[in-house]
């Protein structure tokens, strides 16, 4: 028989959360401090580059980014930029139905778009830049940068720009 009950929340889960249940937990590991380091695939694009200095330029305004972290934000900054990419193949394509031999079909570049913004949109919740996820994580020191949120990189830019949402 499999465990039973919800799965453990994690230990930097609770911190951020401010959570009495951390004082249990002093074995764990702490974030690092330090420089971030950009995986070879996002440094390589452009575009990816762009997002991960802006995710990471807000998630260290919010005092939640360690050195860590860097790889997981690399991957978020590359899934980003790979939704990006294949929306602009949508668009240049024929948008999200196209004619076939066999009558209309969905563009395969908006399903690849259509899910690997999902995946990121997963993933920005494991950062706690949605408005949800953010509302359960304690900052330290400054508060949210007052610009667009981080979340938001390109998400609705791409989508009112090429007239999908």
């Amino acid at each position: 028989m499999g465990k039973r009950g919800t799965p453990r929340t994690p230990t930097a889960i609770l911190k951020l959360r401010g959570s009495d249940l951390v004082a249990g937990r002093a074995n764990e590991p702490a974030a690092l401090s330090g420089d971030l380091k950009v995986l070879d695939s996002v440094s390589s694009n452009a575009e990816a580059t762009r997002i991960f200095k802006r995710l990471a330029e807000s998630l260290q305004a919010m005092g939640v980014l360690g050195s860590q972290d860097s790889t997981a934000l690399s991957i978020l900054a590359s899934t980003i930029a790979k939704g990006e990419n294949a929306a602009n193949q949508a668009l240049a394509t024929g948008g999200d139905v196209i004619e076939s031999p066999h009558g209309q079909i969905v563009n395969p570049w908006s399903k690849i778009r259509d899910s690997t913004l999902d995946a990121a949109f997963k993933m920005l919740k494991d950062f706690g830049l949605t408005p949800a996820a953010r509302s359960l994580v304690q900052t330290k020191g400054k508060s949210f940068p007052p610009t667009t949120p981080a979340w938001r990189i390109n998400l609705d830019e791409i989508g009112r720009a090429n007239g999908y949402r």
